[in-house]
């Protein structure tokens, strides 16, 4: 079994909890978002989400020297996981 980048995974977490994060604060504060810039950051957020599954297995190296190929790549939802059952 291959093993996780622990950097990687922290990194890309992080970043997406910071863009929801800032939805919140912008929801709590009057400066609410419009729908626009509600999907902009949504999007960031996925975006970290996604590359935390698809690069989780990628080197250090490889993720410092990321491809536009592969920053879209590891950036698209992973196909499966709208068909996952809830465990229990």
């Amino acid at each position: 079994m291959k093993r996780l980048n622990w950097q990687i995974i922290q990194s890309n977490t992080r970043e997406a909890r910071e863009a929801l994060e800032k939805i919140e604060s912008r929801i709590a504060s009057s400066k609410k978002p419009d729908e626009v810039g509600l999907e902009i950051s949504l999007r960031h957020a996925y975006h970290h989400l996604n590359t935390v599954w698809h690069a989780r297995h990628a080197t250090t190296k490889q993720y410092k020297n990321l491809t536009d190929s592969d920053f879209k790549k590891w950036g698209m939802f992973p196909k499966g996981f709208d068909h996952l059952e809830t465990l229990g």
